[in-house]
Order: C-alpha cells, then sequence, then structure tokens
C-alpha cells in the first residue's frame, strides 16, 4: 500500500498527465475549427462572396449550400471540441483528486 506522500505524488503526475492531453485536445479543436473556418472562406471565395458577407441571412440558400458543402470539416470541427470538453473534465477531475489525496 502506497503510504499518503506516494499516493499524493502518483495524484499529482496524474494531474500533469491530464494538462498534457488537455493542451493537446486544445489544439487539435483549434486547428480543426480552423480548417472549418477556411473551409467555408474557400467556397465563398470560389462562389462570388466576400469573406465577410453573412450569407446565412442574406443568402439562405447558398448558405445551405455552404453548410453541405463543408459538413465533413464542420464534423471533424465538433468531434475534436467534444474531445476537448471530455479531456478538460478529466483534468478537472484528477485536480480534485489530487487535492484529497
Amino acid at each position: 500500500m502506497l503510504t499518503t506522500n506516494a499516493n499524493h505524488i502518483a495524484a499529482l503526475l496524474t494531474v500533469a498527465q491530464a494538462a498534457i492531453d488537455h493542451q493537446r485536445a486544445t489544439d487539435k479543436a483549434k486547428d480543426a475549427k480552423e480548417g472549418y473556418r477556411e473551409a467555408c472562406r474557400q467556397w465563398k471565395e470560389a462562389h462570388g462572396f466576400d469573406r465577410y458577407d453573412k450569407i446565412s441571412v442574406s443568402y439562405p440558400a447558398a448558405f445551405d449550400a455552404m453548410i453541405a458543402a463543408t459538413e465533413e470539416e464542420h464534423g471533424k470541427a465538433q468531434v475534436e471540441k467534444r474531445a476537448e470538453y471530455n479531456a478538460k473534465r478529466r483534468l478537472w477531475t484528477a485536480i480534485r483528486r489530487a487535492e484529497a489525496a
């Protein structure tokens, strides 16, 4: 059985690993979101829209077409966003456990 001090050190190592995992997940989510934004920008450019045009309001049919064309990138961004949330939740759980150790 580990001593209290050793338990605390093990808990802190778990926090450190969770923090690293969270940072990696955050980076992946940021990259995926940027990939989605870039796909939308490219679609707008290819279809003659200014990158700042609010096509969802002014051109709803074009907006639907853009969403359909960037569905893969949007899906990846959503998956990575969820992974980031889960990594954050695991980090906070590890922190609470380390505080209790």
